[in-house]
Order: structure tokens, then sequence, then C-alpha cells
């Protein structure tokens, strides 16, 4: 066999081997800690899908996409945290959907200027409450990617700069909001 067809051979073995490790991620932990979380594609009711174990990170989802993800991706759990005069622009009654579906919904508001330790112990205590799969929303995903890095820092003991990046592969992005995290988990 000549040794370009080898190497061709080869490469493709190896692409296939990481491609397999890709697609095995542990799905029973609550954050993988090494790569963040993972972009979900085929969720149109919902932007910014991602996730990282057993906990799903968007935007607002629609009604179809909160039955999707109770059915399809076992989540038993719904954590807004978006105000309520936000949720009263939706043209849906969320809660209602959520209690519909069987699942727990809670609310714990969040803005870059309100953002507190307070907020993430709610969080954290939600999480302490259930093994199963929950999905933590906002509006865009933003303050969601922030709450995850906070949380991160503070309760499971990664370094600020580490969770801030692994709440940026859950959605965050503004320089406000990353700010809140600093001020909350430290950082500088």
């Amino acid at each position: 066999m000549p040794m370009r067809r080898y190497l061709t051979l080869f490469s493709y073995a190896l692409l296939l081997v990481a491609l397999t490790a890709c697609e095995s991620r542990n799905d029973s932990t609550v954050a993988s800690g090494v790569e963040g979380a993972v972009r979900l594609d085929g969720w149109a009711g919902i932007n910014n899908l991602f996730q990282d174990g057993r906990m799903y990170f968007g935007g607002q989802p629609d009604e179809a996409s909160l039955a999707r993800l109770a059915g399809e991706a076992g989540v038993k759990t719904v954590v807004n945290i978006r105000f309520p005069e936000e949720m009263s622009r939706v043209s849906f009654d969320e809660r209602a959907v959520v209690d519909s579906l069987g699942l727990r919904y809670v609310t714990i508001p969040v803005s870059p200027a309100s953002f507190s330790q307070e907020d993430v112990d709610r969080f954290a205590e939600v999480l302490s409450q259930t093994d199963e799969p929950v999905l933590l929303h906002c509006a865009s995903s933003n303050r969601v990617g922030g709450l995850w890095a906070a949380y991160l820092a503070t309760h499971r003991g990664d370094s600020p700069g580490e969770a801030i990046k692994l709440g940026r592969s859950a959605g965050l992005r503004s320089d406000g909001m990353v700010a809140a995290v600093r001020r909350v988990a430290g950082g500088g």
C-alpha cells in the first residue's frame, strides 16, 4: 500500500475516533469541567441552546421546545431567570405550560446590575434537589452563562477565569454580565 494512501486512511481513522469520543460525552455530570457546553442544533423554538451534562442552557423557549426538552432530553426542572416584566411580553404562560408537562418551575430573576451571591446560592439549592436534567434559560442565554459561571466558581471551586470560559460556552457574551460574574465570584 502506498504511503500516501496509508496516511489518508490513518487520518480518517483518527477523525472517526475523535468524532466518536465527542458523541460519547458523559451526560450524568453537572458539568464536564473541561470542554464546556456544546451547542445543540435543530431547535428552532429556542435560541442558543447548549448542553453540558444534565444541564441545558438557552434563550426563551417556545411551548413546543419545552415539551420537546421534557420528552427528548428528560428535563424535569425549568429555571427561568427573566424578570416578570420580560415574561409579560412572551405570547404564552410559561409557568402553566411547564406545570402541564409535570415539570418543576423556578424563577430567579437576574440582571447584571442585580446579580448577587444569593441568586447563585438559590440556583445551587435547585441543583442540589435533583439529579435529573435542568433547563436554565433567560432571553438569549447571556445571563444564563453568567449564572452558570458564578455557580461553577462559588459552588464547584473552578477558578473565576475557568468558570467564565465555561460560562461563555453556555451563552455568556456581554461585558456587563462578565463584570457581574467577576463581582460575585471574584477574579477582578
